[in-house]
């Protein structure tokens, strides 16, 4: 799986079933480093590749052609359902203490502002 967080993937290995909310050690990092990598080759300044350094540095969504986002539809099965859930549990309470530092400037808002603009890409295909 394309560097899907670790509590993303055992919730999907469990059948998507949660009984308890998950653990978010180490989450922020792993969520922003998989946002940057579902995220169109074009977007990116290759000078900067991982962590908020590149997604700080991300050309606007809309600067793209429609098409360049078609495959982020089909990042794993459900593909947009599961970066919805997973920006979900970026707004959990539990969320703010496990920020990694470093990646102050990917928060969740950032994260979930930019997603939105994306979704709106998606819509016009």
């Amino acid at each position: 799986m394309n560097s899907v967080p670790n509590i993303v993937k055992s919730w999907i290995e469990s059948g998507r079933k949660m009984d308890s909310p998950p653990v978010l050690t180490k989450f922020h990092s792993q969520l922003v480093d998989w946002y940057i990598a579902i995220q169109p080759v074009a977007r990116f300044d290759p000078r900067f590749l991982h962590g908020a350094a590149a997604f700080n540095n991300l050309k606007h969504a809309s600067d793209l052609p429609v098409q360049e986002y078609q495959h982020i539809r089909s990042v794993e099965p459900n593909g947009l359902v599961l970066i919805l859930w997973a920006l979900s549990w970026s707004l959990s309470p539990a969320f703010s203490v496990s920020r990694s530092r470093g990646l102050s400037d990917a928060t969740p808002d950032l994260i979930i502002e930019d997603f939105t603009e994306v979704l709106k890409m998606l819509s016009k295909q």
